[in-house]
């Protein structure tokens, strides 16, 4: 992981703040599910969390402190065979973690000393559940072995409420809110689309269009595609 300054709509580098992962090292076609997956910075900005997928099984939980110090090594939370591959926080500062190994969303606790505590899981009961975003106060996780968007309302004790499953095009896979949280733009990798969604006051997501941009050589050629692994369920992965 590479820290980097933002000045005047430049990153540069941190060089004090690289940290190896400790995962190992794959390629092949294992190696999208087993690189690291997203990183995620606490609504305090006192932590800085990383997913691990399936090359570690765990989160990682850096502290932070002074103007962009981490910590040396991390905090390991150990989430064997769920694959965390994506996380959101939600509006009362729980992580909200899609598991694609189990097919669920997972929330957690951010506690003192770079902790994690997991104070719920939730099967989305899709296939290839991989990533997440909020928008309302809700969180909508990405199948991409189902085509669909599971939605869940974030409630103050922890139990998401969910909200239904919405189709999309072949190959749901990363999802993005708009800064006022009413609208949400999908990735379908298989066809290489995106799917426009408009948020509704309670959670409800009604389809308003569907955008096939003309991609170059380098950017969509790409893409993520659900694919079957040798136990016969969908995981998520690059396909060229």
């Amino acid at each position: 992981m590479q820290g980097y300054l933002g000045i005047l709509g430049h990153l540069v580098p941190l060089h004090s703040e690289h940290r190896s992962l400790g995962l190992p090292v794959t390629t092949g076609p294992q190696e999208f599910t087993h690189t690291p997956g997203q990183v995620v910075v606490t609504p305090d900005g006192s932590s800085v969390i990383v997913t691990t997928k399936a090359a570690g099984n765990s989160l990682l939980v850096f502290g932070r402190y002074g103007l962009a110090q981490l910590t040396k090594t991390p905090t390991v939370v150990d989430d064997a065979g769920n694959v965390p591959f994506a996380a959101v926080f939600d509006r009362f500062g729980r992580l909200a973690v899609a598991e694609a190994g189990s097919n669920s969303v997972a929330t957690y606790a951010v506690e003192p000393g770079h902790r994690l505590r997991l104070l719920n899981r939730t099967a989305t009961g899709q296939m290839a559940t991989c990533w997440i975003v909020g928008a309302g106060g809700n969180y909508y996780l990405s199948n991409a072995g189902s085509n669909s968007l599971a939605g869940y309302h974030a409630e103050r004790d922890s139990s998401p409420v969910g909200l239904g499953n919405k189709a999309t095009g072949e190959g749901t896979v990363d999802a993005a809110a708009t800064p006022d949280q009413r609208y949400i733009y999908v990735q379908t990798g298989k066809v290489g689309a995106v799917d426009a969604f408009r948020v509704a006051s309670n959670g409800s997501l009604t389809k308003i269009t569907t955008v096939r941009p003309r991609f170059g050589s380098t950017s969509m050629q790409q893409h993520r595609r659900p694919q079957r692994s040798r136990h016969g369920r969908h995981r998520c992965q690059l396909s060229t």
